[in-house]
């Protein structure tokens, strides 16, 4: 059929045993997006298999937003069961051609956002490295409990709500600001820095208690519009 004035095509090969779901060489295909699941859920039991690839940000301009040239892709396979889950993937974020050098007539090269999550010790893991060719322009690690969110999700009964549930929250380690330039308008206004950051966040989304350290060094922002800048900025 199509969506939007845009080709797309669905395929599904399944069945159903009871109440599992078996899902067999499944895939919707949307332009140069692809995404195809195999595998068998339950409650009981989970063996699913999810790829996705090449979506492509500028397919979404149709829709009305402004988004330059990128693609994600994304690959996870998830055991265990429902209440115990095993999950473990990859997701890669790439933006095409960015210039972050002071020289604005240097080379563009792609800035790739690589995240691997997995979850261990009933802890949710994430690490992400950010690279534009062979310098690193981040490299940062997030683990979290999930637990309390996954059993409000599965408790029907439950009489919390979600803002009322426990977090823990441990994130570490640093991230470039020069990258942030690709989401806003460049000609109007710019940033150039770095962020460390070693926290701990606990209590609830109602009431978090935030502890750790961060930092902002060599910060640069230059605004054409209102005429500011900052140079060297520093913030502890």
């Amino acid at each position: 059929g199509q969506f939007e004035g845009k080709p797309f095509n669905l395929d599904i090969a399944g069945s159903q045993e009871a109440q599992t779901l078996i899902f067999d060489q499944t895939k919707l295909n949307w332009n140069e997006t692809s995404i195809t699941a195999n595998g068998k859920v339950s409650k009981e039991s989970l063996d699913l298999h999810v790829e996705l690839n090449k979506l492509k940000f500028t397919d979404f301009n149709q829709f009305g937003y402004s988004f330059q040239p990128g693609t994600v892709d994304l690959e996870f396979d998830l055991l265990g069961s429902i209440e115990s889950p095993q999950l473990n993937g990859v997701m890669a974020l790439t933006i095409e051609n960015q210039n972050m050098s002071e020289d604005s007539d240097a080379p563009q090269e792609d800035v790739v956002v690589t995240t691997k999550f997995m979850t261990e010790d009933e802890l949710l893991k994430l690490i992400a490295n950010i690279e534009q060719g062979d310098e690193s322009r981040g490299d940062l690690s997030i683990t979290s409990t999930y637990k309390p969110f996954l059993n409000w999700v599965v408790n029907e009964s439950n009489s919390k709500e979600i803002t009322e549930l426990p977090i823990d929250i441990n994130t570490r380690g640093y991230i470039g600001l020069d990258w942030i330039n690709y989401f806003i308008d460049k000609d109007i206004q710019n940033i150039a820095g770095k962020l460390t950051l070693d926290t701990h966040v606990t209590g609830t989304l109602d009431e978090p208690k935030i502890n750790g350290s961060l930092d902002l060094s060599n910060v640069v922002y230059m605004n054409s519009l209102s005429l500011s800048s900052v140079e060297h900025g520093e913030v502890e």
